[in-house]
């Protein structure tokens, strides 16, 4: 049975990206050249230790006007 596809006002594309260490100058550069109203979701997936507390998102939202969130549980697009 193929995939079905949503069609309707209610579906937004999200866009997933991932990066080690040096995907954060690739994900700074994207964000800064992005539209303010790209027409679409992002979720970043980074790879870091668990002992250690990320700061991307502040790092990109100085890189964006779009708002930017971290990702935990139940969360709405």
């Amino acid at each position: 049975m193929p995939n079905k596809v949503l069609s309707s006002a209610l579906a937004y594309p999200i866009v997933g990206g991932g990066a080690s260490a040096g995907g954060l100058e690739a994900f700074k550069k994207l964000f800064k050249h992005m539209p303010k109203d790209p027409g679409m979701a992002f979720v970043l997936l980074t790879h870091l230790a668990p002992e250690h507390t990320s700061i991307l998102p502040q790092l990109i939202q100085k890189s964006t006007d779009l708002k930017v969130h971290v990702i935990t549980e139940n969360i709405n697009v």
